[in-house]
C-alpha cells in the first residue's frame, strides 16, 4: 500500500507541475509597467498640410515610454486673427489615436473654417498637460489663374 501511495503522490506532483507550466504558457506573467504619473507633455505640434478637406498634424514624441495613446483636441478659431488656443469656445476631444504614432489627419474639417489644435498624451495614470497650440485653416483654394499666353485682349484694334 505504501508503494502505491508514493506512486500516486508522484503523479500528483507531476500533474501539478505540468498544469503550472501550461498556465504560464497560456497566461504569461504580466510585464506591464505600473504608471504612477501622467506622461510628459507632447512638444513640437505643427501643421504639415492643410487643404479644404483635411488638416495634417504632426508632433514630437516627448521621449516618455509610458505613453499609451495621444488625444487630439480641437476648437474653431474665434475672429479673424490667429488665436492663442484660448478663448470663448472650448476645446473638444476630437480623436483618441489609440497608438503612439505622432501624426494625425483631421478629415472632418469644414472648408474655409479656422481651427486651433492641441495634443495630450495618456497612460494608465492619467493625461498629460496639453501641448502648445497650433492654428490651421481648411482652405478653399481658388481656381488657378490661366498662364499669361492664354489671356485674351479686349482692346479694340
Amino acid at each position: 500500500m505504501t508503494t502505491r501511495s508514493v506512486r500516486n503522490g508522484g503523479i500528483t506532483v507531476l500533474a501539478v507541475l505540468v498544469l503550472a507550466a501550461l498556465a504560464l504558457w497560456v497566461f504569461p506573467m504580466s510585464t506591464a509597467r505600473a504608471d504612477t504619473a501622467p506622461p510628459a507633455r507632447p512638444t513640437g505640434l505643427r501643421v504639415t498640410s492643410q487643404t479644404d478637406i483635411a488638416v495634417v498634424l504632426a508632433w514630437d514624441d516627448p521621449g516618455d515610454d509610458s505613453i499609451d495613446t495621444y488625444v487630439v483636441w480641437r476648437r474653431e478659431r474665434d475672429g479673424l486673427f490667429y488665436g492663442d488656443g484660448q478663448g470663448p469656445s472650448e476645446f473638444s476631444k476630437l480623436f483618441d489615436t489609440g497608438s503612439r504614432g505622432t501624426t494625425f489627419v483631421d478629415d472632418t474639417v469644414v472648408s474655409r473654417t479656422r481651427y486651433v489644435y492641441r495634443i495630450t498624451a495618456r497612460n494608465a495614470a492619467g493625461e498629460s498637460p496639453r501641448s502648445s497650440y497650433v492654428n490651421a485653416e481648411a482652405t478653399n483654394f481658388p481656381w488657378p489663374k490661366p498662364p499669361p499666353h492664354l489671356w485674351t485682349s479686349t482692346a479694340a484694334a
